[in-house]
């Protein structure tokens, strides 16, 4: 009787607690859908495939069909999305993690954020039960799709570097004598920072301090300070450059004082390297090249002709008489007396000749 009595009030316990746990029909499961998506950026070596992976935190927290031990995994080729999907039976709160498993593309970037997601199952007043879905990314950003950014690195494609070779023209202007044609002249090109591209120029001779460039040419004409050189790492740059002659010691030579402002500005189109070049003097005024003049002169100089005034033709020079030095006016009568009196000398000396001859025979 006794024992008759104990099991029937262990059955009538065992009743009581089955009734005092929430278990749903399974035509009453709640679901929980939770989107991810994937992106890639830029071209792949190769076909990729990425792997999703959901993963429970809490103990004994259902997994989409196909999980187990507490771990589901998914693969997306490509670009995709796909859906998790949870039925939730009893009340509690279910923690998950989401993530996702690297590729096979060594040179890719793969997203490695990992997703908190948490489940809140309560039991409504009528019997049934709701949910509440809470995703955060690793900054405790709420969110409603746990996304993937993956980026491949885009094609390298060759950038094609561009060259400058900076002119500088010397002109001299003889006051008089003859131009020198070996007279040596120093032009000098510094930068704004001693960083800065320079051109490759052996012959020429450098300043350390500066980084500045200083080429010794002779006579008249047109030099090149070298060729400089401007590649993907200048692309955005503006470079300013100083160029200016270096007075010399030749005492039969005006100098060129004028300093120009040589302006880079490096940028690309396509693949190519572009330069913008540009050249001012020191009073801001755009010039097409640095140009030095140099006027020279001997130690003697004769005084300036003063130039002819515009717009007026030059006056003839004076005509200047010769002066008389005697009256000539009958010159040829005294000529033709002088010239019969000779004759009749001639003759009288002739007769008186022929008389004495004949006298004395």
């Amino acid at each position: 009787m006794n024992k008759r009595m104990i099991s029937c009030t262990l059955a009538i316990l065992m009743l009581l607690m089955s009734m005092a746990v929430p278990v749903l029909a399974a035509e009453e499961a709640q679901k929980v859908e939770v989107p991810v998506e994937v992106t890639f950026e830029g071209t792949p070596a190769s076909a990729d495939t990425v792997t999703i992976q959901l993963t429970a935190q809490t103990e004994g927290a259902p997994l989409p069909e196909g999980g187990s031990d507490g771990v589901y995994q998914e693969t997306i080729n490509g670009s995709g999305s796909i859906t998790l999907v949870l039925e939730f039976t009893e009340v509690g709160v279910y923690s998950y993690t989401i993530k996702q498993l690297p590729g096979s593309d060594s040179q890719a970037t793969y997203d490695k954020t990992e997703y908190k997601l948490t489940v809140f199952v309560t039991k409504n007043e009528d019997g049934t039960i709701g949910t509440t879905t809470v995703l955060e990314n690793d900054k405790e950003e709420k969110l409603a799709t746990a996304s993937f950014h993956n980026v491949y690195p885009a094609a390298v494609e060759e950038i094609l570097p561009a060259r400058l070779d900076p002119p500088v023209k010397k002109l001299v202007v003889s006051a008089n004598g003859v131009i020198p044609a070996a007279s040596p002249f120093v032009f000098a090109m510094v930068p704004a920072d001693k960083s800065y591209p320079m051109p490759d120029n052996r012959e020429a001779t450098r300043d350390p301090a500066t980084g500045g460039l200083y080429m010794t040419q002779y006579g008249p004409g047109e030099y090149e300070f070298g060729w400089m050189y401007f590649d993907e790492n200048d692309v955005g740059n503006t470079y300013t450059y100083r160029i200016y002659e270096v007075s010399g010691s030749d005492g039969r030579y005006r100098y060129d004082a004028m300093l120009y402002t040589m302006t880079v500005v490096v940028s690309l189109e396509g693949n190519q390297v572009v330069l913008d070049v540009t050249y001012q003097d020191q009073t801001g005024k755009n010039v097409d090249e640095a140009v030095f003049t140099n006027f020279f002169q001997n130690t003697v100089v004769p005084p300036p002709t003063p130039p002819t005034p515009p717009d007026r033709p030059t006056p003839p020079t004076p005509s200047i008489p010769t002066p008389r030095t005697g009256d000539n006016t009958n010159l040829g009568i005294w000529i033709g007396l002088l010239v019969i009196s000779a004759v009749g000398i001639l003759v009288a000396v002739l007769l008186w000749k022929r008389r004495k001859q004949t006298e004395q025979g």
